[in-house]
């Protein structure tokens, strides 16, 4: 169910305001006008907390330090001086935790299920397990003391946002976590050291957090790393001269050195331009970043998605220009489609969909000219992209009453074969159809399945099959 609601407010914004799929509320985002010449879009920024970007990252070391995301720092305009102060409060705070972490690391046996990531024989390697006893009161004040730092230097609303969007720290400061899951206090991590007997001088740690409980021990999951020799005054205290040790056959010095600690993804001029306004209700983002917000192009009944509108900025008279372009477009494809869908055999309900390349490329090449002429190049690139990679969000699909995986959009169909298999049946009375279908060969296949409510046709093949070509008891 849906609804639209345009406004002009100083002729400049528009507003509108669409139900979700299935009654789960309402979503409500401004539309500001687009500009080509812009290096900028200006967004509601509803829509950055509705995708947001990831904000920390591992630097591109060996020593495994945070820094944050080029993206967060270009969406969320962070200035040279803020980025260093945060890299510094989150590189100190990591410190800190690793030095505690280290003291309260005691001799263990090998946690269940480490050694199926071992590299080399197992039996020829050199195995030490540590269990880390937990030390809460001390995690949490230096999750205390790094809050408080960031909240100093970003202001509330860029912290916030930054919590709500960082994930590697749950992981690597497991005890810091402020918001637990069901199992903590219940889980112990554990570390183990290898020492492969046929690369000495290299150390692989296997990170395992176990499930404990009465009666229940088993391994939750298991990471591994190289653990670098700059990392070696983290370890616990009985595990340092091992290392020491170990490592004196070690590569010569200087080789395989970690590289210089910057973030993954910065990219030049990151962090330069105007400051970020905590008061307005908007925020002008980069161009270049916006295709890594990965916004649903359509909804699941393929009109366009909200987000979109409001990302790319169309009013009332662009939305129906676009979706009138893209049916039309779509049918066509479509009828191409279904002249290319054969029965495999006369008896069976299974169907395939020869590939016609020539033809689809043909029409997807006039869909992106056409598009481009109606709305400019840029946004046409970005609503392409986001509509032929299926960014339908996954929770709307299942607040739409189960609707199940139909496969890719037209725009990503055409270039492969098909296999289409129904299978018919009947439950409690009611009529069923269940389907399955594969497109692509060996490996690279893409593949799908699904049970239809009350056994109807999915919209998706409709084109393609009748309830009579699959002998069922109802009309579509």
């Amino acid at each position: 169910m849906r609804g639209a609601l345009s406004l002009v407010v100083a002729g400049m914004v528009v507003s509108f305001w669409v139900h979700a799929q299935g009654g789960a509320g309402e979503t409500r985002f401004e539309i500001y006008p687009w500009s080509e010449q812009s290096a900028t879009a200006r967004v509601d920024k509803k829509l950055l907390r509705k995708f947001p970007v990831t904000s920390v990252t591992w630097a591109q070391t060996g020593t495994r330090q945070f820094v944050l995301t080029g993206n967060f720092i270009e969406v969320f305009k962070l200035s040279p001086a803020e980025i260093q102060q945060v890299t510094s409060a989150l590189t100190n705070a990591l410190h800190e935790y690793r030095t505690i972490e280290s003291g309260h690391c005691e001799p263990a046996p090998e946690p269940q299920g480490a050694g199926r990531l071992a590299r080399g024989p197992r039996e020829e390697d050199q195995r030490f397990s540590f269990r880390v006893k937990p030390f809460p009161e001390q995690a949490a004040a230096i999750r205390a003391k790094l809050e408080e730092s960031v909240l100093a230097t970003l202001g509330e609303e860029r912290a916030k946002i930054l919590w709500e969007n960082e994930h590697l720290m749950d992981g690597a400061m497991r005890q810091c976590r402020k918001e637990q899951d069901p199992w903590v206090g219940m889980t112990t991590r554990s570390y183990t050291f290898v020492l492969p007997a046929k690369d000495r001088g290299r150390v692989d740690l296997h990170t395992t957090d176990e499930e404990q409980g009465p009666g229940l021990s088993r391994g939750r999951g298991t990471a591994r790393d190289t653990f670098v020799e700059p990392l070696d005054r983290y370890a616990p205290e009985s595990m340092r001269p091992i290392l020491a040790e170990w490592r004196k056959d070690a590569r010569p010095a200087g080789a395989g050195a970690p590289k210089e600690n910057t973030p993954l993804d910065i990219r030049p001029g990151s962090g330069n331009g105007p400051k970020w306004d905590e008061r307005a209700a908007y925020a002008d983002v980069p161009k270049a970043v916006l295709n890594t917000l990965k916004l649903p192009g359509l909804n699941v009944n393929e009109e366009l998605a909200p987000e979109m509108k409001g990302l790319l900025g169309f009013g009332e008279a662009e939305e129906k220009a676009v979706m009138a372009l893209y049916t039309e477009m779509k049918t066509k494809f479509e009828k191409l489609e279904r002249a290319n869908c054969h029965r495999v055999e006369p008896t069976k309900n299974s169907f395939v969909i020869k590939a016609f390349r020539k033809e689809g490329a043909a029409l997807k090449r006039e869909w992106t000219e056409r598009l481009a002429k109606q709305v400019g190049p840029a946004r046409a690139r970005l609503l392409d992209d986001s509509i032929q990679k299926g960014r339908t969000a996954f929770f709307e699909r299942m607040g739409a009453g189960g609707v199940v995986d139909n496969g890719p959009s037209w725009l990503a169909r055409g270039m492969d074969e098909t296999r289409l298999d129904f299978t018919v049946g009947e439950r409690e009375g009611r009529p069923t159809l269940h389907f399955e279908y594969r497109t692509g060969p060996g490996g690279a296949a893409r593949s799908g399945s699904g049970s239809a409510p009350g056994g109807q046709i999915p919209k998706r093949w409709q084109h393609l099959v009748t309830p009579e070509m699959l002998k069922l008891p109802m009309t579509v």
